[in-house]
């Protein structure tokens, strides 16, 4: 067992970082307990390495390879030190699999669906599953400073509207300030030195189940989901839809802004948080390629594919704005102004597009989530196709 007062006071700082076997050993002040052995993978080779001699200079050495392409030596700056032949083994670095050890948070704390998901940001930034009645997610951030952590609580305030649990390294990193915000939201911001440890065994075990640490978990109801809420007599012609990063949905009326995951509207299957719902994919790809039809056998095999999908989706974006009237065109039926007439000849060509498309304004942020399945088929550019937009960012103009 590490002589530090907490499993984790070793990592800290060095979550992302790769380091020697005779580093990690010095962060531990000794061997590494197995089970924070099975958590570190593989990394590239060493280019500096801490001085080989107990009674060296101290200093960093620098790698060399020699000619012969096998052998390796600590070569120091310092004058008063000596060059040292090196092993592979003692240039080879190890860097914590982040994946793995949110996998290994998500068991020990018996999350109710686990379900682990790297999202956006910097440093690293998991989703280990939820638990509770009220299906509370449980997000994971190495953050390594108490301004750190503020960040890691803004990011995930952004991708959850309503209650969530945060778990980060260390109880000394975690600001008052924002605690007391979660906790005002029925969340929570947790360190790992105060939920979990090793165990005698060298196992790690919860201290504690997550509910004592927020009742909230036992009894909270689901938040409500977040809506745009227009005057009479507004239409889809005024709202901004905006899609970030696949999986939130953003709209604006003038000043006005609401939010919402695609989980807060039930767009994410309880049985399979990997994936979404028809509807949600469908919105997706309506943002992300501005037109669709029913005829485009990739997407709707079936006969009834779209038909059911354009239902879905006027039933999420009616839910979230309460705008009535149908939010898609059928641009079958939208005749051209003179704009968009091109003549050649004798004839007029028409420059619209068959299909249908929504009739707010829209825009695609970041790229499609890579769990929207079979969207990535078609949000590529296609530089010799006239139906093609670029995946990152788009915004449709006003058809009619």
């Amino acid at each position: 067992m590490s002589p530090h007062s907490s499993i984790w006071s070793p990592f800290d700082g060095h979550w992302e970082t790769a380091l020697t076997s005779v580093e990690w050993q010095a962060r531990f002040a000794g061997p590494l307990p197995p089970t924070c052995t099975a958590w570190l993978g593989p990394g590239a080779r060493a280019v500096i390495v801490p001085c080989p001699h107990a009674d060296g200079c101290g200093q960093p050495h620098r790698v060399h390879r020699l000619s012969d392409r096998k052998t390796w030596l600590a070569v120091p700056e310092a004058p008063d030190c000596e060059s040292t032949p090196l092993t592979e083994e003692a240039i080879a670095t190890h860097t914590l699999d982040l994946p793995r050890l949110a996998h290994a948070f998500a068991h020990a704390l018996r999350l109710d669906s686990v379900a682990i998901e790297r999202l956006p940001g910097a440093p690293a930034f998991f989703r280990l599953g939820h638990t509770g009645k009220a299906h509370f997610p449980i997000l994971f951030s190495p953050a390594s400073s108490p301004v750190a952590t503020s960040r890691a609580a803004a990011s995930a305030a952004l991708l959850h509207a309503g209650a969530f649990i945060l778990l980060v390294p260390l109880a000394s990193h975690l600001p008052s300030a924002v605690r007391a915000t979660l906790r005002d939201r029925q969340g929570a911001l947790i360190a790992l030195d105060e939920i979990l440890d090793l165990d005698a065994r060298g196992q790690l075990i919860a201290l504690k189940p997550l509910a004592t640490l927020l009742p909230a978990l036992a009894t909270a109801k689901p938040a409500a989901v977040p809506r745009l809420l227009v005057p009479p007599g507004t239409t889809w012609r005024d709202i901004h839809l905006k899609i970030i990063n696949g999986k939130i949905l953003v709209a604006s009326f003038g000043s006005q802004t609401a939010q919402a995951t695609a989980e807060q509207l039930n767009q994410v299957p309880r049985d399979d948080p990997e994936s979404f719902r028809p509807g949600w994919e469908t919105l997706v790809a309506f943002v992300a390629k501005g037109v669709l039809a029913g005829d485009e056998k990739r997407l709707f095999p079936k006969p009834n594919d779209f038909k059911n999908r354009r239902a879905e989706v006027r039933a999420i974006l009616r839910d979230f704005i309460n705008i009535e009237d149908d939010p898609i065109r059928d641009l079958r039926k939208v005749v051209p102004d003179a704009a968009n007439l091109i003549r050649k000849g004798d004839r007029t060509q028409r420059k619209l597009r068959r299909g249908f498309s929504l009739i707010a304004r829209v825009e695609l942020v970041t790229g499609v989530d890579k769990r929207a399945g079979n969207l990535a088929e078609f949000t590529t550019e296609d530089p010799d196709s006239a139906d093609s937009y670029p995946q990152r960012t788009r915004q449709n103009s006003d058809e009619s």
